[in-house]
């Protein structure tokens, strides 16, 4: 499989939408969702050790190069999603990272039977108040600007200890872009964060029918281990695999997520 992904815009209505595939249309198709201010491209490194599926990765509204949006609430996101399964035209594998695990437990609650399999990797159901405030207050600030492409790829990698310096460079490279010269700034609206819903997806867990993996890391300060054995406990076919790494499993240690993903989505896959 080549690291680099096609790219296509899902226009069937507002806003558009910018999503990122990998491998053959006829593979089982697996839906890649990154989390809050992130975007499509930081699943470019574990895709690319993630062979024999069809993976789409959407940029989520207002991240990356999908438009932005009047509302950023569960609905609007969840309803972003049904738009993207329903594109694909047949039942996907959702493997989300906080923000999109997240997303991705709403959707396989409502949506049983259009979901095959899911992996939700490194947030609590309902995360902590804490986090969901300094999202909001992180929104409320001007975006950041930076003097050179050197220096987004080297804030990249002061904020994501243990990243390959080759990864930090594509991260720069795909979601940052020169906004007048010698100003580069990130692809994303300020509101997703200053709007953050606070989602509440304990009750929904026992809803979710289809094999689930819960991912945590073993060094996260966003998951927490209780929170993770429970969500494995209510989830009717859930499971918890413990991850190196932090929070940001899919940039710190691609290939063994990929690894993981790939045993547990190739026991499930349909057909």
């Amino acid at each position: 499989m080549t690291d680099r992904p096609s790219s296509r815009y899902l226009t069937d209505s507002a806003p558009g939408l910018h999503l990122l595939e990998w491998g053959e249309d006829g593979a089982p198709p697996v839906v890649l969702l990154h989390g809050a201010a992130q975007h499509a491209g930081v699943w470019e490194p574990v895709a690319s050790h993630l062979p024999g599926f069809h993976l789409i990765a959407p940029d989520a509204r207002g991240h990356g190069r999908s438009d932005p949006a009047p509302d950023y609430g569960v609905e609007a996101y969840v309803g972003d999603l049904d738009r993207v399964v329903h594109a694909i035209g047949r039942p996907v594998a959702l493997v989300g990272h906080s923000t999109g695990a997240l997303v991705a437990m709403q959707f396989a609650a409502r949506f049983p039977a259009r979901v095959w399999a899911a992996a939700f990797l490194d947030i609590d159901p309902r995360p902590r108040d804490s986090q969901h405030e300094r999202l909001r207050e992180a929104g409320s600030r001007p975006p950041r600007r930076f003097a050179s492409f050197e220096e987004v790829v080297a804030g990249i990698g002061r904020v994501t200890p243990g990243i390959s310096p080759a990864i930090a460079r594509r991260l720069a490279e795909t979601g940052y872009e020169e906004v007048e010269p010698g100003a580069y700034q990130q692809r994303l609206d300020p509101r997703t964060l200053a709007d953050y819903p606070q989602f509440d997806n304990w009750s929904i867990l026992p809803a979710i029918t289809c094999p689930v993996l819960v991912g945590r890391g073993e060094e996260s300060t966003v998951s927490s281990q209780d929170a993770a054995e429970e969500a494995a406990r209510l989830l009717p076919r859930g499971r918890l695999e413990m991850l190196p790494g932090a929070h940001q499993l899919h940039l710190q240690h691609p290939e063994r997520l990929a690894a993981t993903l790939a045993a547990f989505l190739v026991t499930h896959r349909p057909g």
